[in-house]
C-alpha cells in the first residue's frame, strides 16, 4: 500500500544509532524552520527526502494525506502529527484514506 511506503522511507531516513529520530528528521525538511511542515515542505520531504516519485503517488494523493493527517485543520503538520502517522502501524490511516492506485 503507498502509505505504508511512504511510512517505511520515512522511518528509513529517520533512523539513527539503531532507534528512531523523528525530530531530526522533522527538522531537515522544517526548511521555514516555523516548527511544521506546510505543503511544499512535505511535497519535497516526500519527494526528494525520501524519493517517491509521481509514478509511486501521485501528487493529488499527497494533498489528499497531508488533509488526513492535519489532525488540527492548519493546513500544516506539526511534529506531533508527522510523528503519529510515522508511528501508527500499516493500515491504521488506509481505511480513512482513498488514494488511487
Amino acid at each position: 500500500m503507498l502509505l505504508s511506503k511512504i511510512r517505511k522511507r520515512f522511518r528509513a531516513a529517520s533512523k539513527a544509532k539503531r532507534r528512531q529520530n523523528w525530530d531530526a528528521i522533522f527538522a531537515k525538511y522544517d526548511t521555514s524552520a516555523d516548527g511544521t511542515l506546510d505543503p511544499n515542505e512535505f511535497f519535497l520531504a516526500v519527494r526528494n527526502g525520501v524519493n517517491i516519485r509521481p509514478r509511486d503517488i501521485s501528487d493529488r494523493d499527497i494533498e489528499v494525506l497531508i488533509k488526513a493527517l492535519d489532525l488540527d485543520g492548519d493546513r500544516r503538520l506539526s511534529l506531533i502529527e508527522f510523528a503519529a502517522f510515522l508511528a501508527e502501524e500499516d493500515g491504521d490511516y488506509e481505511h480513512d484514506i482513498d488514494l488511487k492506485r
